[in-house]
């Protein structure tokens, strides 16, 4: 509610108000709930199945019929499954690092994969 009134505040529009003020803030807190809904609709939907997983299970189904082992072939499908969802997963973290760094609440993506480690204070703790 207070972004709202320093948004009329500052004179903007409408338009402008929920574009350039309230969206950006609600766009970081609806990512993870975003990614929830992207994994089961990857799962459940019955449009992802003929799109993609019908790929997935085809190629299952080739390589149970090629290896005759029933327990490996829905295994490699299984591995090939997590893979796509933890792919798109990633993804979205990325993107909700990104989005709360251009709020100023948090680091950025840079900063996330950066691997060095923490730099320690001459206190013997971390920084």
């Amino acid at each position: 509610m207070g972004q709202w009134e320093a948004s009329t505040a500052l004179n903007l529009g409408p338009i402008h108000r929920v574009r350039r003020v309230i969206f950006p803030q609600a766009w970081a807190l609806m990512i993870p709930m975003l990614t929830n809904l992207l994994i089961q609709l990857l799962k459940g939907s019955a449009l992802a199945t003929f799109i993609f997983l019908q790929d997935v299970n085809f190629f299952t189904e080739q390589l149970r019929r090629s290896t005759n082992d029933v327990f490996f072939s829905y295994t490699v499908g299984l591995l090939v499954y997590f893979a796509i969802a933890y792919v798109l997963t990633l993804g979205m973290n990325a993107l909700e690092v990104r989005a709360k760094n251009r709020l100023g609440a948090g680091p950025s993506l840079r900063e996330v994969l950066n691997l060095a480690p923490v730099p320690v204070s001459a206190k013997g703790g971390a920084a």
